[in-house]
């Protein structure tokens, strides 16, 4: 309700206007089918559009009805003929093309401007620019079927409608419509030509063909019903496309006058369904196409477009439809062939639409329409209905209300972060697999030879990238039309690989072009060794399988439809097993293979992307990027690799800082770190598990059970549980290196600067230990006193023996036994011991200006000292990593040791290693893990909103992972904190770590959980 003061200046706002005769009241012979504010499907319009335009400013307290009489009385009859005309507008021409458009303006008042090629900014500026000289407000509309990227630039690109088609879960699809709308409204434009409802039922229709939800007259409708309900949710005028229906034809509209041959039945069972079902749900607007349809108007070269049967008695008498009935563009050579400009226009509006799109003049169209009112041809009461429903679809898109475009923040909304998530998600949901189920996911052991080759695209693309975070793969890239000897040298190549795939990029939607599959690539595919395992991914039109089923043998094919960085990255996860495969065919491929047919796969690895996917908005991570980031500006470390996952999915992974607080060497993705302790869990704890699994180790034996030498010493009765949960009365380590120096240096008769027979034992650049030192060690190890008590004393000495009973019962060295049972089956390629063996030293993180025992920077070489003098492997550490390895590791014991097809520890095993061994002795830990302090008491390694289930470990130099199973949460930071000196206690007294943990829980946790579990 009014207050006093907006009643006020309500009454002045009307009295003055009408003084300048803005307001006038002039007779006009409405009839009965004017449709008022609150009548007919406008009223479900107007439901169906948001509020948001409430934030507007308004220019006057007008109601609906009030403002559209009152504009319309202000037009001559020419300027209302004119806001039925709507005129092309591109926002990358000249300024002398910008200046005709503002002339036409000026000059013949047209009501709306369809925006095509140009950029956010200069379309923004014009439309600010345009609106200033209009006369009344301009409708402003854009043919962006995927969004604003279809016709401007620097827009993040959505699905086409087929690959929409593909997907099952609608919702997303509303989602879109939605972000479309933003980005939309950001531009400036108020009615977006969207959705195609066409059912693209004719595999060689040219012009509609993938822009189609596909051929399910009740899919197509669905889908354009959610898409269409998402757009007017925020406020975005829709049109529905192309009545009654263009998806059967075989011809181009834009170029002649397809036919549509269809009969009565097939028309209304098949193209009309879609249309009937979006007048039902209140679609603002409707596109009427180009097409001859005999079977509804015989009319020799008329368009629908221009038949009053098929435009006023089908359309608005049959269908009841009230809304805006728009022309195609009547620039189109399926109309323009056969009437002349002025003519045509006349012809447009006897058939019963209301506005005209992109007339060739608009001056002669005014002028003829004029001219046709006058000699009763076109009645004038009838016209002017249609200028007032203009109006008031204009009042509904918020136009009655002052507007100046800001370009402020624009292309963040066109690329913001939930755009891309979703645009992802949607990329994923469509995939579509037509072969190969029961061999995906493909392997990650590195035991089998991959090769993928890119065809029409370079080989590093966002597909193989995103391939090297499940495994190594060799890269291949041809031409798509590549010549016989290039397909045979390539051929020749791929014949030794064990798994080959053939990924399809750069095609096209032309039938009459074999949508852009050339014979080589066929003839490639078929020349791949049988014994190999061929798996398609087809970025491509899903018409082009046809090609390859009728002609190819394949292991798998997955049609993944588009071919931009989101898509690429999308089919990549999904053959490995990131995410599920759920996509159903939206057109038939053959006889075989009809539309709605798709395999499913399950999700069984890690996937990546933004935060937004799993509905974490980016401005949430701020708090954890904070203290990240405040740990490298106070010199807690100088770099680190933060990763966080969510059920399997990776939505936080970053680097910061530099490798030392001096160089320019930023941290990245490949950046291999020290794990220093975190090696008890990922190597030695790892292979401990599956000995067990294999029943060669039981965990309850004396360690004198494995190793008989111990008979003679106080350590053959520790048991290995005690010794894995760190109660076996060891003390936490022994200084070898001091032993092995003097007077501060190191000593001669054990040491040599290069190496020589008994001096093979590498500990650095130019230091070589004797061989037997080790043997020494274990020596002074089993001569070491216990501690009185049995109780928890974290230790390393314990895993100096497991690493010998691992070595003894399973006949391998340990490094080798992990990477063959552990490493090389989960794809892991960043983790080993000693890798300055394996890795430029570039891509090592140094740990430590070692100024007391080696003398040089610790960079390639392990930090521990004791582990160095083992040449670099030992059970207490040694190992290098980087955070993606340990996420996969970590996803792993998530997935009850099962990750893959492959399972890598036994989940009974497992289970009896992680959880909690001595909780009478007060003791956390697990066997090898370390696990949170029960009841939450403020201290320990985690934060207190971490379950009891959870487990992990650090490690000295800074490292820390850690798994909950009940939360599926993975978190994993690495740094190098001990650089340049391990004194530097920052991380620690900082509590950084455990800050990171707190805030990645307070994302999932409500308040009133986290104040239960604090109390």
């Amino acid at each position: 309700m009014l207050n006093s003061t907006q009643l006020y200046l309500t009454i002045l706002v009307i009295f003055f206007t009408s003084l300048k005769g803005f307001a006038q009241t002039e007779s006009v012979n409405v009839n009965s089918n004017r449709i008022s504010p609150k009548s007919d499907n406008v009223s479900v319009i107007m439901d169906t559009i948001s509020d948001n335009i409430d934030s507007i400013p308004v220019r006057t307290y007008l109601t609906q009805e009030q403002w559209v009489d009152s504009v319309f009385n202000s037009l001559t009859e020419e300027e209302r003929i004119a806001q039925l005309i709507m005129i092309r507008a591109h926002s990358n021409k000249t300024r002398q093309y910008h200046e005709k458009i503002a002339n036409t303006i000026r000059n013949q008042k047209v009501g709306g401007l369809c925006f095509f090629q140009g950029g956010p900014i200069r379309q923004i500026n014009l439309i600010n620019y345009y609106q200033d000289i209009s006369k009344a407000p301009l409708l402003i509309a854009i043919d962006g079927e995927w969004g604003v990227s279809m016709r401007l630039d620097s827009a993040i690109k959505f699905p086409r409608q087929m690959t929409l088609g593909a997907i099952q879960n609608d919702s997303l699809i509303y989602e879109m419509g939605q972000e479309v709308a933003i980005q939309c409204k950001a531009v400036g434009v108020d009615m977006n030509f969207a959705p195609v409802a066409d059912v693209n039922n004719n595999p060689k229709n040219p012009v509609i063909n993938s822009r189609s939800f596909g051929e399910n007259p009740l899919k197509v409708g669905n889908k354009s019903s959610m898409y269409m309900k998402g757009m007017q949710s925020k406020s975005l005028l829709t049109c529905a496309k192309h009545f009654p229906g263009h998806g059967d034809t075989d011809s181009d509209s834009h170029k002649t006058l397809p036919t549509v041959a269809a009969n009565m039945h097939d028309l209304d069972s098949i193209h009309f369904t879609p249309f009937k079902m979006l007048f039902d749900e209140g679609i603002a607007s409707v596109m009427i196409a180009h097409l001859s349809i005999p079977n509804l108007d015989n009319t020799k070269n008329l368009a629908s477009t221009l038949s009053p049967v098929i435009v006023d008695s089908l359309l608005r008498r049959t269908f009841n439809f009230k809304g805006l009935a728009i022309t195609d563009a009547l620039e189109m050579k399926g109309v323009s062939n056969y009437f002349k400009p002025g003519e045509l226009e006349v012809k447009a509006l006897a058939a019963g639409n209301d506005i005209l799109l992109m007339p060739h003049d608009a001056a002669i169209s005014v002028s003829a329409i004029h001219a046709a009112i006058k000699n009763n041809t076109l009645d004038s009461a009838n016209i002017y209905n249609r200028v007032k429903k203009v109006l008031k679809y204009k009042y509904i898109a918020g136009l009655y209300k002052d507007r100046n475009l800001t370009s402020d923040s624009v292309y963040e909304i066109l690329n913001s972060t939930k755009s891309q998530a979703l645009t992802k998600q949607l990329y994923r949901n469509a995939l579509t697999l037509i072969k190969g189920d029961s061999l995906l996911p493909l392997s990650t052991n590195l035991e089998k030879s991959f090769a993928i080759v890119s065809v029409g695209t370079s080989r590093n693309n966002a597909f193989t990238k995103t391939t090297k975070k499940y495994r190594k793969a060799d890269l291949f890239s041809i031409k798509r039309k590549a010549s016989v000897q290039q397909v045979n040298d390539l051929a020749a190549k791929l014949q030794k690989y064990d798994y080959v795939i053939i990924g399809l990029f750069n095609t096209n939607n032309s039938p009459s072009r074999n949508y852009g599959v050339y014979n080589s690539t066929l003839k490639l595919a078929n020349s791949i060794n049988p014994n190999s395992k061929l798996i398609i991914d087809m970025h491509a039109n899903p018409y082009a399988a046809k090609l390859f089923i009728d002609s190819t043998k394949f292991d798998a094919f997955m049609i993944s439809y588009q071919d931009n960085n989101l898509a690429l990255e999308a089919a990549a996860e999904a053959l490995f097993g990131g995410s599920i495969i759920s996509g159903r065919l939206p057109v038939s491929i053959n006889d075989s293979i009809k539309a709605g047919f798709g395999l499913d796969t399950k999700k069984k690895r890690l996937s990546f992307g933004k935060s937004e996917e799993i509905r974490i908005g980016s401005n949430q991570l701020f708090k954890i990027d904070s203290i990240i980031k405040d740990g490298v500006n106070k010199g807690a470390y100088p770099g680190c690799q933060v990763l966080i996952a969510k059920d399997g999915f990776v939505f936080f992974d970053r680097n910061y800082g530099s490798y030392t607080y001096k160089n320019n060497i930023s941290i990245s993705d490949s950046s291999i770190y020290d794990l220093a302790s975190v090696t008890k869990v990922m190597a030695t704890t790892m292979s401990l598990m599956q000995l067990v699994k294999e029943n060669k180790i039981d965990v309850d034996q004396r360690l004198s059970y494995y190793l008989p030498g111990l008979d003679t010493t106080d350590k053959g009765n520790l048991l290995i549980r005690d010794v894995l949960a760190h109660q076996a009365q060891l003390h936490p380590w022994i200084p070898f290196y001091l032993h092995s120096m003097k007077d501060g240096k190191l000593d001669s008769n054990l040491y040599r600067n290069s190496p020589e027979e008994g001096f093979t034992t590498k500990v650095s650049d130019s230091i070589y230990i004797l061989d037997t030192y080790g043997d020494s060690m274990m020596v002074e190890i089993a001569n070491s006193k216990l501690r009185k008590r049995k109780k928890y004393k974290y230790s390393d000495l314990g895993m100096y023996y497991m690493r010998r009973i691992i070595e003894k019962q399973s006949g391998e060295e340990i490094e080798n036994y992990v990477q063959k049972h552990i490493y090389k089956p989960l794809g892991l390629s960043s983790t080993t011991y000693v890798p300055s063996e394996k890795f430029p030293i570039e891509q090592i993180v140094p740990t430590e200006e070692d100024n007391y025992f080696r003398f040089c920077k610790a960079q390639g070489y392990v930090h521990d000292q004791a582990c160095a003098m083992e040449g670099g492997i030992e059970g207490h550490a040694g190992l290098f990593s980087n955070s993606m390895d340990i996420a996969i590791l970590s996803q792993m014991l998530l997935q009850k040791g099962i990750y893959g097809n492959d399972t890598i520890i036994n989940p009974e095993v497992l289970d009896e290693f992680t959880h909690q061994q001595f909780p009478l002795n007060h003791n956390r830990r697990g066997l090898g893990f370390d696990k949170p302090v029960p009841n939450h008491r403020n201290i320990g390694p985690t934060t207190n909103l971490v379950s009891p289930k959870s487990f992990g470990h650090s490690g000295f130099t800074g490292t820390y992972f850690w798994v909950d199973p009940e939360s599926q949460l993975i978190y994993i930071f690495l740094s190098n904190r001990t650089y340049p000196t391990a004194e530097n206690k920052k991380l620690i007294t900082m509590n950084i770590r455990t800050k990171i943990q707190e805030e990645i829980y307070r994302l999932f946790l409500s308040e009133e959980t986290i104040k239960e579990i604090n109390k």
